[in-house]
Formats: C-alpha cells, sequence, structure tokens
C-alpha cells in the first residue's frame, strides 16, 4: 500500500503523514511501523520463549513469571548496592 492509500485508509490528507514525519517523528515512526507490519513483531529469541510459555501448564507459567519477576528485582537490589 502506497502512502496515497494509506492516507485514505486513515482517513486523512496524504499531507498530514508527511507532515507527521517532520513535526511530529514518534507518530510517524508509530503509524509507518504498523503500516508495514513491523510493529509488533519478535525477534527469533522472544518467538521461542513464546512457544515455550505457552506450552507450560498454569501452575508452571506462573512459577516462572514469578521466578523471572524475582530475579529482576533482586538484579535491581544488586545494581543499588553497586552504586553505593
Amino acid at each position: 500500500m502506497n502512502n496515497k492509500q494509506f492516507a485514505e485508509y486513515l482517513g486523512i490528507s496524504e499531507p498530514t503523514i508527511y507532515s507527521w514525519k517532520k513535526h511530529k517523528k514518534n507518530l510517524y515512526e508509530i503509524v509507518m511501523n504498523w503500516k508495514d507490519g513491523n510493529l509488533n513483531k519478535l525477534s527469533q529469541e522472544e518467538e521461542k520463549l513464546l512457544n515455550i510459555f505457552k506450552s507450560l501448564n498454569e501452575k508452571q507459567k506462573k512459577y516462572y513469571l514469578l521466578k523471572m519477576e524475582s530475579d529482576s528485582i533482586q538484579n535491581e537490589i544488586i545494581e543499588e548496592n553497586y552504586k553505593k
């Protein structure tokens, strides 16, 4: 889909897209990434983790989520102590 067609799909004028590019860079980037299908693409590692996670039962999911949160908090504590 070209920018003219995309603008029509969004219900805006094509110059609006170019105005976003110049004046609202973050908005332009998000919209164009969505247009190109890149907005929520996962890396291979993320895909692998998601597939493994989906294969777990509910207790296993809960356990690993809590473990990751715990590890993350532990890392924060270590970093805080290191900065002191």
